[in-house]
């Protein structure tokens, strides 16, 4: 008997705390720099121990060319935060707005660049990520 009273008191605390919740999706357009073509001849190299990529190309193309991209958002928002999260490009917490303050927790980049970073290159990271 205590332990249904509990359930149900859970069950209530949790419908009561997700009505405050919106998740949405949505497109947000940002500025992206393009990525060349990958090299179609990876290294193929035994005794090289830095740079062995066979069978899969290097992605070291990056380009100066900049054109407007709509990238998904998902949009999470309660209460006290509104946070943005992009999926296609692995998930990235790209703003979370403070809606008490009004202030940004961290900046939000306002383009997306790649960088060569990781095994393969061609990462997305934000290079100023700063906490306020």
């Amino acid at each position: 008997m205590r332990a249904r009273a509990l359930c149900l008191a859970l069950a209530f605390c949790l419908k009561a705390s997700a009505a405050d919740v919106r998740v949405w999706q949505d497109v947000l357009t940002l500025p992206t720099y393009q990525e060349g073509p990958p090299n179609p001849n990876p290294p193929f190299d035994q005794f090289e121990a830095t740079k062995f990529n066979y069978p899969y190309t290097l992605r070291d193309s990056i380009t100066d060319r900049r054109v407007d991209t709509a990238w998904r958002a998902v949009y999470v928002e309660n209460e006290y935060l509104k946070c943005s999260v992009l999926p296609d490009i692995g998930g990235h917490l790209y703003t979370c707005v403070d809606k008490i303050s009004g202030q940004p927790m961290f900046y939000a980049n306002p383009s997306i660049k790649k960088a060569q970073i990781g095994y393969r290159g061609g990462r997305w990271i934000s290079p100023m990520l700063r906490t306020r």
